[in-house]
């Protein structure tokens, strides 16, 4: 099988005790999760029920925004973008801006973000655009593989040394676009845990000798979706002579 991991994804907002850190993983036939170099990556993703191809990556983000817009049968001004808030999005936060749509800036945590594209109803998340991590794309890519949606990304190779780590990992093509399926592939399953309360998990608490925790668990072949609700009883430790 193919595993991806991401600890503690979020690891700024546990240090701080803001919301949304989790621990997550995707798993995978072998050879169907895309051996992703630690690099960054620009992503764009919708939830389901859209017709195929409603975006497209290299589409600026007024025409995506419009277009999703137009697939959902609203104005602009009722799809809410979500956007890490980093430095390097500041054209692209500008630009969503000017179409009137609404936006929501997130301090860390893009594997939740995209993963909150699946339910609009519930996160208020229509689209995720902008650029993170490439392990984290191939995690929420299997998120999103389970509950259905679309996504496209591109790694952003910008040195000659990220070029060469990428061709040893298998990457021959630097500027290719990954649709959904190119990152997970097959029979999927996807979990993540809470560590800190967030829209999309509680976090953990500590109860007297029990430790409470919330995980959801995701199969794409079914479009299942668990949240399991954990009690981890802290037992005494026995010391053998």
């Amino acid at each position: 099988v193919d595993i991806a991991v991401d600890p503690l994804e979020g690891t700024t907002l546990c240090a701080k005790d803001m919301p949304g850190s989790i621990a997550t993983m995707a798993m995978a036939d072998g050879g169907t999760l895309l051996h992703a170099p630690d690099v960054y990556m620009d992503k764009i993703a919708i939830g389901p029920g859209y017709a195929k191809n409603v975006i497209d990556i290299d589409a600026s983000p007024e025409e995506n925004i419009k277009r999703l817009a137009k697939a959902k049968g609203v104005p602009v001004s009722a799809i809410t973008a979500l956007v890490l808030e980093r430095p390097r999005h500041e054209a692209l936060i500008a630009a969503i801006r000017s179409t009137g749509a609404a936006l929501r800036l997130i301090p860390d945590g893009d594997v939740a973000g995209v993963i909150h594209t699946t339910d609009p109803a519930k996160s208020g998340i229509d689209i995720y655009l902008g650029i993170g991590g490439a392990p984290e794309g191939v995690l929420a890519a299997a998120a999103l593989r389970c509950i259905g949606g679309q996504m496209q990304t591109r790694l952003i190779l910008d040195t000659e040394e990220k070029r060469e780590r990428a061709a040893k990992m298998g990457v021959t093509d630097p500027k290719m676009i990954y649709g959904i399926e190119d990152m997970a592939k097959g029979d999927c399953l996807f979990a993540a845990t809470g560590v800190t309360d967030g829209a999309l998990l509680s976090g953990v608490k500590f109860r007297g000798d029990v430790i409470e925790t919330e995980t959801i668990v995701m199969r794409s072949v079914t479009g299942t979706v668990r949240i399991i609700k954990g009690e981890h009883r802290q037992l005494e430790k026995f010391h053998l002579d």
